[in-house]
């Protein structure tokens, strides 16, 4: 499950912070790849990955304890800009992508206006992610 990363990891310029506070400046994906296929052990729970140049208060955060599902954090400058979306620790073997939902979606549908699922494939495919959003949502897909 590693192309998700190959894709951000080609195209920004990053770096990651552990946390046991070492920083890995401009990794390729393999390596990032490496350091959140570790994650769960005592003192290297989470990690922080920043764009280069940094961007205040702009960053994705991924905990995972072992046993665990993993979450991810994204947060786009302030904090109503934050958002958090929880992904299973073992997935099918064949799966193609993957379906989630964060606390801004549930406060909406609390409001009555629905819940908005977000998805995406993990092969970077447009015919992969409709097909995904046809078989959770049912409705229309981009």
């Amino acid at each position: 499950m590693t192309a998700p990363c190959a894709r951000v990891a080609d195209m920004v310029a990053i770096t990651v912070r552990t946390e046991d506070g070492r920083r890995h400046v401009r990794v390729d994906a393999g390596r990032l790849a490496e350091l959140i296929g570790r994650l769960g052990g005592r003192n290297d729970r989470f990690l922080v990955v920043q764009r280069i140049p940094d961007l205040p208060e702009v960053f994705v955060q991924v905990w995972h304890e072992n046993g665990g599902d993993y979450v991810l954090e994204h947060r786009d400058g302030a904090p109503d800009r934050h958002c958090q979306a929880e992904i299973w620790s073992a997935g099918a073997p064949d799966a193609r992508g993957y379906v989630y939902f964060h606390s801004q979606c549930t406060d909406s549908a609390a409001r009555g206006h629905g819940l908005a699922l977000l998805y995406d494939g993990f092969d970077g495919s447009s015919d992969t992610t409709a097909s995904i959003g046809r078989e959770f949502g049912g409705g229309d897909t981009p």
